[in-house]
């Protein structure tokens, strides 16, 4: 579960961030190299990574990272900072002696939070990450501030930190209490040790001509959004670094960070959800009050992946209807709207094969044992936004079916 928030005052203080759980401080070249081998046996089948001081540089971090096959042996990549001044931030950047210019970020947070999800054009042999030795306790972390990736270019032009602004005095705002259980190390969870809550499309204001619709998602670690669903991620920010929520008028709510967070590089964002009945399941998630009612969920089970998709009609008569679908480790149901009415479900235990739609790159189609489907049918066909989504939902789902039921 998140940290539960509470109605406080601006006058709270403000909360410290566990050390990343990745970060080992200042070891040896072997020693990393013995607690990557050693963590095999906890993570099988998993790519492992941390990220140490660099023994012949003080000033710089090393990645060491082993791909998950089991004939693979660790890498070592430079972790070059640059210190920055008045104007401009402090960055990181990989140096991998490829050719390929890696990209600059902010933070640390972000750099590993970009391959993570960037995985297959990763310039290293890492796959995906996850902690090792998280009981190891590394004094000096690094900084962490939540920023985008940056250009080259860019990182020499971008304003100065803005300072952490107080919540507004004329609402109450939900602040964040600290958390007992680690939950401001994002990067790096394993599957298990961190939660969807909620994900869809919100539209982000930040003045005149500035608002944006993008894709966000809430977890138990962080709060982060995407171009669109399944897109380039642009920004996340840790659960512990959100200072206060504070529902507004109508449909939109403030979200007031620690650090600047964004392609603005400000401490707060209006978000404006498509309707109050969405907001209300967004503020639910915010305050950790997953399993509540007002739209937030309606059935059981943790949630995988949820959002739009369009339910393919068997008959030719018929056209295709848009629905909220959602799948949890219970169930795979689908909703008039986004926190509408509940038109069907099936538990998991009854679908009896997951797979593409052979011919349509953008479609999966779900069969269960029984009649689920708001016309009485018992398989489902969906069509996604794009075949990334498709990916993404057959993905997250595989995490939660049998792979014997999956087909290719």
């Amino acid at each position: 579960r998140p940290v539960s928030p509470s109605v406080s005052t601006a006058s709270s203080k403000p909360l410290r961030m566990s050390t990343p759980r990745w970060y080992h401080g200042t070891i040896s070249r072997e020693e990393s190299e013995a607690r990557i081998y050693s963590a095999r046996a906890r993570y099988p089948g998993k790519s492992l990574f941390l990220i140490r001081k660099s023994g012949k540089d003080p000033n710089n971090y090393v990645l060491t990272c082993i791909q998950n096959r089991s004939d693979s042996r660790c890498n070592h990549i430079k972790l070059m900072v640059q210190i920055g001044g008045p104007g401009n931030p402090t960055t990181y950047q990989l140096q991998t002696g490829q050719g390929a210019v890696q990209p600059l970020f902010t933070s640390l947070e972000n750099l590993i939070e970009h391959y993570k999800s960037t995985a297959a054009d990763a310039p290293a042999p890492i796959g995906v990450f996850v902690p090792v030795e998280p009981e190891t306790s590394a004094s000096a972390p690094p900084p962490v501030v939540g920023q985008p990736p940056v250009s080259a270019a860019a990182a020499q032009s971008l304003p100065p930190p803005v300072s952490r602004p107080a919540a507004a005095a004329s609402a109450a705002p939900m602040l964040l209490k600290p958390s007992a259980t680690g939950l401001a190390v994002t990067v790096g969870s394993s599957v298990d040790d961190e939660e969807l809550l909620v994900e869809g499309y919100l539209t982000k204001h930040r003045g005149v001509g500035q608002s944006r619709t993008r894709w966000f998602k809430l977890s138990t670690k962080k709060l982060t959004y995407y171009t669109k669903d399944a897109g380039e991620l642009i920004a996340s920010c840790l659960v512990d670094d959100i200072a206060s929520v504070t529902d507004l008028d109508k449909k939109q709510m403030r979200v007031v960070t620690r650090e600047p967070f964004g392609q603005s590089h400000k401490a707060e964002m209006v978000l404006e959800a498509p309707n109050q009945r969405v907001k209300t399941r967004w503020l639910h998630a915010f305050k950790g009050e997953a399993n509540t009612s007002g739209g937030m969920r309606n059935h059981e089970g943790r949630l995988y992946v949820e959002g739009y998709l369009s339910k393919v009609q068997q008959s030719v008569t018929s056209s295709d209807k848009t629905r909220w679908f959602v799948c949890t480790d219970q169930h795979f149901a689908y909703y008039k709207e986004e926190a509408g009415e509940m038109m069907a479900s099936v538990p998991l235990g009854n679908i009896t094969s997951v797979g593409p739609t052979p011919g349509d790159s953008k479609a999966f189609r779900v069969v269960a044992n029984q009649r689920f489907t708001a016309t009485g049918s018992n398989e489902v066909t969906c069509r996604c936004e794009s075949e990334a989504v498709r990916n993404k939902w057959l993905a997250q789902m595989a995490k939660v079916i049998p792979e014997e039921k999956f087909l290719h």
